[in-house]
C-alpha cells in the first residue's frame, strides 16, 4: 500500500500523525520478523496496526467504521483482526 494511502487511512480513522508513524513502524517490524507467517496480507496488517493505534488514541474507531472507510477508499471493506497475530507478534508493537 502506498504511504499516501496509509496516511489517508490513519487520518480518516481520526489518528494523530505520530500515531500513524508508530503504526507504520510496528507494521514494518512485524512484516520483517523472521517468524512472521503472513497470517494477514500486507494491506490487512497495516489496517490492523492503524486500528490498534487508533483505539489506543481513543479516536472512537470501531470495526464497522474501519470496514466502511476501507470500502469507500478501496472498493473492498476490510475488517481489522489483530487477534490473528497479536499473541505471537504483539511484542513488536512500539
Amino acid at each position: 500500500m502506498r504511504e499516501k494511502d496509509i496516511y489517508t487511512l490513519g487520518l480518516l480513522f481520526g489518528m494523530k500523525t505520530s500515531d500513524i508513524n508508530k503504526a507504520i513502524i510496528s507494521y514494518t517490524k512485524i512484516r520483517l520478523d523472521s517468524d512472521w507467517s503472513n497470517v494477514r496480507g500486507d494491506r490487512s496488517l497495516i489496517i490492523d496496526c492503524l486500528y490498534l493505534y487508533a483505539k489506543k488514541g481513543h479516536t472512537g474507531i470501531s470495526v464497522e467504521k474501519v470496514e466502511k472507510i476501507t470500502l469507500d477508499l478501496f472498493g473492498v471493506g476490510t475488517k481489522p483482526n489483530p487477534n490473528k497475530w497479536i499473541a505471537s507478534h504483539g511484542h513488536l508493537l512500539v
